[in-house]
C-alpha cells in the first residue's frame, strides 16, 4: 500500500512538472499568437453537426482525416464554453496522453522502477515543451500530427503487451493488433512513417532473441503490413463512398529537401535541434549494436533502433513525396524531436542508477526507506501545486485574447441584422467558433472564401450540403461580407456583382493574422443583393457536387458566377447569360472563359459546349477546349469552325493518394475564329475511378 502511495505521487509530480512546462509554453506561444486555426477545424464542423444538423460527411476531409482526434475532441467541443477553452483543454489532453504513453513505453524499455520511469517521462516532456523550436511546438498543441506521437507510443506498449513471450497464447491477439493499427492508419496515413516501417526495422534488430524469433518476426512484419494495407484500403472506400478527403499539392523531391534544409536553417533553434537530433540518432544506432552484441533486455534494443528508424522515416518520407515546403511542415518532426529529447533523458536517468549501483554495491537498505511516504506525499503536493498554479485557458472575450475585440464588434454587430455571411478562411474560422459559444448559439454560418480572381467558395472547409439545393436548403439568408484579408479586385468583384452595401460597420481585426489593424463588415439588406450573394455561392465552381454525400453525376457550370475572361471588376465578354469574345488588336487576347479551377475525384468527365456561333475565315479550329490538372496539361480539344455543340472527355487521375479532389482547371481559348459566343457548359462525371489505396506511396 505504502509503495502504491509512493507510486502515485510520483506520477502526480511528473505529469505536473510536465502540465507546467506544457502551460508556460503555450502561454508563450498566446503572448504572440492567436488561438491556432488549426484547432478550429473539427471545432466548427462537429458543432455546426450538433448544433445545426448539418452532416459532418458535407466537410472535406485534409490528407490525414484525424477520426482518433475526432473522438478525443468530441467530449471537449460539448463541455468547453467557448473555442479558447477548447483550445487549451485539447491542448491539456493532448499532453496527458503523451505523457501516460511515454510512461507506459519508458517503464518496459528501462525495465527500471515505476517512480523512475515516471521521472523520465516527466522530465522528457517538461524538456521537450520547454526546448521545442517554436515552429515544431507550436503544431503540439493541435491536431496536425499530434495524435500520431501518443498513438505511436501506445502501439508499441500494445504489441508488447500482447506479444512477449510471457503474454501467454492468444488467439484474439493478432486481429486486435490488425484493428488498432488499422484504425491509426486511416486516421492518418503518416501512421506509416512513425510507427509502421520503424517498428519492422526496429524488431529486425531483436530477431533471435527470446522475443523475436526470425519466424516470429515473418508473422510481426506480415500482421503490420496487413493493418497497414486494411487502414489505406479503409480510407480508400470512406474517400470513394462516404467522405471527401482532400488532396494536398506537392513539389518535387529535390525541391522539398531543399526546402527543408533552408527552412531548418532560418528556424530559430533549428540548426541546434538538428545537431541533438543527429548526435543522438547516431548514438542510438551505436546503442543499439553494443546491446545486441551485449544481449541487452530486447525491449531496449528495440527501442533503441526504433528511435533512429522512426527519425530517419518522418524526414525522408515527407522529403521523397514532396510534401515539405516550409514551416508548416515542421510539424512531421514532432515524434523524432520527442524521442530525441526522451533519448537524452534516459540515458542521463540510466547512467546515474548505474553509478548509484556501482558506489552504493554492498551496501543493504531497506525496501522502503522510513519516512519515503511522508516525501512522497510532499512531491505529490508539489506536483499539485504545479498543475494548480498554471495560467490556465482565457475564455473568447478576456482582453488577453488576439480575437476579443474583433469578436465583440461581430457579436454587437449581429444584434443590429448579420445573419449568414462570407469571410475570408482565418476570419470565417475565429467568427464561425464564436458563434458556438455558450450563450451565443447563434444558428448561422459564415462561407469561407478564397481571394482568387474571380474570388470563390473554399471548396475544403465549407459544409457542401449549405450550397446543394438552394443555400443552406433555402432555410439560410446571406447579407454581409468581412473584406478581412480581401484585396482590391475582390472588393471591386462584390461591388460590381453584388452592388454598393446597404450598410458598413468597421471593427478591429486580430493584429497577428494578417489583413490590417480593421475590416469592414459589408452589409447588404436589400432582397435582390441577398438573392445575388446566395446566388454566388450555390453558382460557384467550388461547390463540388461530386462529393459522395451529394452524388452528383452533372454540374452546370454558370458563364456568369463560374468564370470570366479578364481581370476584375471587369469580367469582359459576359452579356447577360452568355459570353461573346471578339478578335481584337491583341493577338495574345485569345481567352474566351477561364472555368474557375474545380476540385475533382479521381474519374472520366465529359464536357459539353454549347456554342451558337464560331466564324472562320479558313477550315482550321475555331477555338480549344484545354483542361489542366495542377501544373499537368490534360489536354488541348480544338473545336470545328462548323460545331454548334461540343462534346470533350478527359481523365482525371488524382496523384495524392486515395483522395477525392484534385484541382483542375478548364479554359476556352480561341484559335482562327473571329468571333465566339457561348450559351452554356456542363461538366460530366462519366465514370468514376475505383478504389486506389497504394497510391498514396506514389
Amino acid at each position: 500500500m505504502q509503495r502504491t502511495f509512493v507510486r502515485f505521487n510520483a506520477f502526480v509530480l511528473s505529469l505536473g512538472v510536465a502540465l507546467h512546462a506544457f502551460d508556460g509554453r503555450l502561454a508563450t506561444v498566446r503572448t504572440r499568437s492567436t488561438v491556432q486555426p488549426d484547432s478550429l477545424v473539427h471545432y466548427n464542423m462537429l458543432l455546426t453537426w450538433w448544433r445545426h444538423g448539418d452532416s459532418v460527411r458535407g466537410f472535406t476531409l485534409t490528407p490525414s482525416p484525424y477520426f482518433i482526434d475526432m473522438l478525443v475532441q468530441l467530449p471537449i467541443v460539448l463541455l468547453a464554453p467557448d473555442f479558447e477553452q477548447f483550445s487549451y483543454w485539447l491542448a491539456f489532453v493532448y499532453a496527458s496522453l503523451i505523457f501516460v504513453a511515454l510512461y507506459v513505453v519508458l517503464r518496459i524499455a528501462l525495465r527500471t522502477s515505476d517512480v523512475i520511469a515516471i521521472a523520465v517521462a516527466g522530465v522528457a516532456l517538461a524538456g521537450f515543451y520547454t526546448l521545442s523550436p517554436y515552429d515544431v511546438v507550436v503544431h503540439v498543441f493541435v491536431v496536425n500530427h499530434t495524435s500520431e506521437s501518443f498513438t505511436t507510443l501506445g502501439m508499441l506498449a500494445l504489441v508488447n503487451a500482447l506479444f512477449r513471450p510471457d503474454a501467454g497464447r492468444r488467439p484474439y491477439a493478432p486481429i486486435l493488433y490488425c484493428l488498432a493499427l488499422a484504425l491509426c492508419v486511416a486516421s492518418s496515413p503518416f501512421f506509416i512513417a512513425t510507427y509502421c516501417i520503424p517498428s519492422a526495422l526496429a524488431m529486425t534488430a531483436i530477431v533471435g532473441t527470446e522475443y523475436m524469433a526470425r519466424r516470429r518476426l515473418a508473422w510481426f512484419i506480415g500482421l503490420t503490413a496487413i493493418g497497414t494495407f486494411a487502414g489505406l484500403i479503409s480510407l480508400a472506400l470512406v474517400s470513394r463512398y462516404v467522405w471527401p478527403v482532400r488532396v494536398d499539392s506537392y513539389m518535387r523531391w529535390w525541391k522539398s529537401y531543399l526546402a527543408f534544409k533552408q527552412t531548418l536553417a532560418d528556424e530559430p533553434g533549428g540548426m541546434r535541434a538538428a545537431w541533438a537530433t543527429a548526435i543522438a540518432f547516431a548514438a542510438s544506432c551505436a546503442l543499439a549494436l553494443v546491446a545486441r552484441r551485449r544481449r541487452w533486455s530486447p525491449p531496449l534494443t528495440c527501442m533503441l533502433a526504433f528511435f533512429p528508424a522512426a527519425t530517419l522515416a518522418c524526414i525522408v518520407l515527407p522529403i521523397k513525396r514532396g510534401a515539405f515546403a516550409g514551416f508548416y511542415e515542421f510539424r512531421y518532426l514532432q515524434l523524432p524531436w520527442l524521442l530525441t529529447i526522451t533519448f537524452y533523458t534516459a540515458l542521463v536517468a540510466r547512467s546515474a542508477t548505474a553509478l548509484a549501483t556501482r558506489l552504493l554495491r554492498g551496501r543493504r537498505w531497506p525496501r522502503m526507506p522510513p519516512g519515503s511516504a511522508w516525501c512522497a506525499a510532499v512531491l505529490g503536493a508539489a506536483g499539485i501545486a504545479f498543475v494548480a498554479t498554471r495560467h490556465g485557458a482565457m475564455t473568447m472575450s478576456e482582453p488577453a485574447s488576439f480575437t476579443a475585440p474583433a469578436i465583440a464588434c461581430f457579436r454587437d454587430a449581429e444584434s443590429k441584422g448579420l445573419k449568414d455571411g462570407l469571410a475570408t478562411w482565418a476570419m470565417a474560422r475565429y467568427l464561425n467558433a464564436a458563434r458556438h459559444a455558450a450563450g451565443w448559439e447563434s444558428p448561422h454560418v459564415i462561407v469561407e472564401l478564397l481571394d482568387r480572381s474571380p474570388p470563390v467558395i473554399e471548396p475544403r472547409e465549407n459544409n457542401l450540403v449549405w450550397f446543394d439545393g438552394g443555400f443552406r436548403r433555402g432555410q439560410g439568408t446571406l447579407n454581409f461580407l468581412s473584406t478581412h484579408m480581401l484585396r482590391d479586385h475582390s472588393l471591386a468583384f462584390f461591388r460590381e456583382r453584388i452592388g454598393p452595401p446597404d450598410r458598413t460597420i468597421t471593427c478591429p481585426a486580430p493584429v497577428n493574422i494578417g489583413g490590417g489593424p480593421k475590416f469592414e463588415l459589408w452589409i447588404w439588406d436589400q432582397p435582390e443583393a441577398q438573392q445575388r450573394l446566395a446566388d454566388f455561392v450555390i453558382r460557384n465552381n467550388e461547390r463540388s457536387p461530386f462529393t459522395p454525400i451529394i452524388g452528383a453525376k452533372t454540374m452546370s457550370i454558370d458563364l456568369a458566377w463560374g468564370g470570366g475572361a479578364g481581370d476584375y471588376p471587369h469580367d469582359k465578354g459576359l452579356v447577360g447569360t452568355h459570353r461573346e469574345w471578339h478578335r481584337g488588336p491583341d493577338p495574345e487576347d485569345r481567352l474566351v472563359m477561364m472555368v474557375v479551377p474545380m476540385w475533382l475525384p479521381s474519374g472520366r468527365y465529359r464536357i459539353d459546349l454549347d456554342v451558337t456561333s464560331l466564324p472562320s475565315s479558313n477550315n482550321e479550329p475555331a477555338a480549344e477546349i484545354v483542361v489542366r490538372e495542377e501544373r499537368t496539361l490534360i489536354g488541348r480539344f480544338p473545336i470545328d469552325a462548323r460545331t454548334r455543340h461540343a462534346v470533350v472527355e478527359f481523365d482525371v487521375d488524382n496523384r495524392g493518394g486515395p483522395t477525392s479532389g484534385e484541382i483542375v482547371g478548364i479554359d476556352v481559348m480561341a484559335l482562327s475564329a473571329e468571333s465566339i459566343e457561348l450559351d452554356a457548359l456542363t461538366l460530366t462525371l462519366v465514370e468514376a475511378r475505383g478504389i486506389r489505396p497504394f497510391q498514396i506511396f506514389h
